[in-house]
């Protein structure tokens, strides 16, 4: 059996270091990116099993990053958790219908994260068993029924990014 491939993308470089030794220790295949363009291109290469990804960063944000890699055929179905750092985006995932087990607030536990890509993992075996057939042209959306689509309105919270980012 081969490994889990994660796909971790990340504006910070500690994150991306930390996640990425913690989830090798577990015996995952980890790639990184630093925004959600170069995540993009890591996907389409090497599909992931589960996509961990922040939601605030330069060049492409977290929100446009998901909607993007959902009109990819193969890669529609790709588990996703996010990474969060501001209570706001907290409140607009849930009431976007995100489940808790979709997203971990900053700061995390790195053990609350492996159960979270474990979980991932395991909703992706199950969708794939046989038996499971999804409606032809119908991947899911990372905001089921959400009326305002991507990004969520208000969304990036004002004054960001930061004078002098990137």
């Amino acid at each position: 059996m081969t490994a889990a491939r994660v796909l971790v993308v990340d504006d910070d470089p500690w994150i991306l270091r930390m996640v990425t030794a913690t989830l090798q220790k577990k015996q995952y295949v980890v790639d990184t990116a630093q925004d959600g363009r170069q995540a993009l291109q890591k996907a389409q290469a090497s599909p992931p099993d589960v996509v961990i990804t922040d939601v605030m960063m330069p060049v492409m944000d977290g929100w446009a990053f998901v909607q993007q890699l959902r009109t990819i055929p193969h890669l529609a179905y790709t588990p996703v958790i996010f990474l969060t750092a501001l209570g706001r985006d907290e409140a607009t995932l849930r009431q976007m219908g995100i489940r808790p087990e979709d997203y971990l607030t900053k700061p995390f536990r790195f053990d609350d994260l492996e159960k979270r890509v474990t979980a991932a993992l395991e909703r992706r075996k199950d969708a794939s068993a046989p038996g499971y057939a999804p409606t032809p042209g119908s991947a899911p959306t990372i905001v089921p029924g959400a009326p305002q689509g991507y990004p969520p309105q208000g969304y990036p919270p004002q004054g960001y990014p930061p004078q002098g980012y990137p």
